[in-house]
């Protein structure tokens, strides 16, 4: 499939780096057709019920082959159009979503920290953390946030972060990781049956 990186980037406000923590799941409702790929957040509301805050503060696209991330319009979501494309077919694309703080909040597990960084990195995946604090995080969590342990918000993309993703957790690969910690935030059902949250 070819890439399409020839979007425009739209930016709202600034956000600083506080309240960018709040990052959901990749989703990919569309596939290419003779039209594009479209992944408008309204579509994304509908067929996702509760996994996605309706106001967005930031968007991440990408190809479903490649790791890189760009941000779009929150607001909107994302859209290829192949008929503003030179000669070429939209890629199938995935997007991903920051949302606020508040968002996230209302039902959010308590910081993990199950690995120390070594030679081959810090993993702290949701698989793992469901092992080690068992019945303190939910299987299929909506969002995750990412901090160092003195509390500095890591966001995504970065290039030693091999994972970052709320069904997977985070992953910092190479001898340069920092210790990082991470939280995520459940379906609220999961926070009304949890003695723990």
């Amino acid at each position: 499939k070819n890439s399409c990186l020839c979007l425009s980037i739209f930016t709202g406000t600034f956000i600083s780096l506080s309240t960018q923590s709040c990052i959901t799941k990749w989703f990919d409702r569309d596939d290419p057709n003779g039209n594009g790929d479209y992944e408008l957040l309204a579509d994304l509301l509908s067929t996702n019920p509760g996994e996605i805050c309706p106001s967005p503060i930031a968007i991440e696209a990408q190809t479903i082959s490649v790791f890189s991330g760009h941000v779009y319009n929150p607001t909107s979501g994302f859209a290829c159009v192949n008929a503003n494309q030179a000669g070429v077919l939209c890629a199938d694309y995935k997007v991903r979503f920051t949302c606020p703080e508040d968002w996230c909040s209302k039902c959010r597990t308590p910081w993990f920290d199950r690995d120390n960084p070594s030679g081959l990195g810090d993993y702290e995946t949701l698989s793992l953390t469901l092992i080690k604090y068992p019945l303190r995080v939910c299987a299929q969590p909506i969002a995750i946030e990412v901090a160092t342990i003195s509390g500095t918000p890591v966001l995504p993309p970065g290039n030693n972060f091999q994972v970052y993703d709320p069904l997977q957790g985070f992953v910092c690969v190479n001898g340069a990781c920092q210790d990082y910690r991470v939280r995520f935030t459940c379906p609220l059902s999961f926070c009304k049956t949890s003695m723990f949250l």
